[in-house]
């Protein structure tokens, strides 16, 4: 939990680390962790949401876990290994997968709207926990060193037609 919120703060640090080059201005890419190593493990745990909540507004919906239960669920990290997730919401029956980006684990407060037009829907939101060397960071792309899923959750809703 402790590393979840480490990663976090970082999203919102513009001067953590040392920065070999801007890839935008003011915003320095950070190396890959010092020191870290996915072949030395520890335990850890974590809460991950149990249920999703879906709200229509027009021909949108709010996906949210906004005041879901969450479980704990045990995983286990490399050493000065860093944790984060994908969140990617699918449409059925679209079947291709919106991925709205990397970040932390989406609990309490977490919620994002998707088209969905007038029908009835169902949708389908997949929580992926990965472990990488690359800090969180602007145009983060946490898949380039070295990276690990290591768990994913599918929860589904269905929400009526407008």
């Amino acid at each position: 939990m402790t590393r979840a919120l480490l990663l976090a703060a970082c999203l919102w640090c513009s001067g953590c680390g040392a920065a070999q080059e801007d890839l935008v201005v003011g915003f320095p890419i950070l190396p890959p962790v010092e020191g870290a190593d996915s072949s030395i493990r520890a335990a850890q745990t974590i809460q991950v949401p149990t249920e999703v909540s879906l709200k229509r507004d027009q021909n949108r919906v709010a996906v949210s876990v906004d005041s879901c239960p969450v479980k704990e669920v045990r995983i286990d990290l490399g050493r000065n290994m860093l944790l984060g997730s994908e969140t990617r919401i699918t449409v059925l029956p679209e079947k291709e997968p919106r991925v709205f980006g990397y970040g932390g684990v989406p609990t309490g407060g977490w919620m994002t709207m998707v088209d969905v037009g007038p029908g009835a829907a169902e949708i389908e939101l997949t929580i992926i926990i990965f472990e990488t060397d690359i800090p969180a960071q602007h145009q983060w792309s946490p898949t380039s060193g070295k990276y690990r899923i290591l768990g994913e959750w599918r929860l589904k809703g269905s929400i009526a037609a407008r």
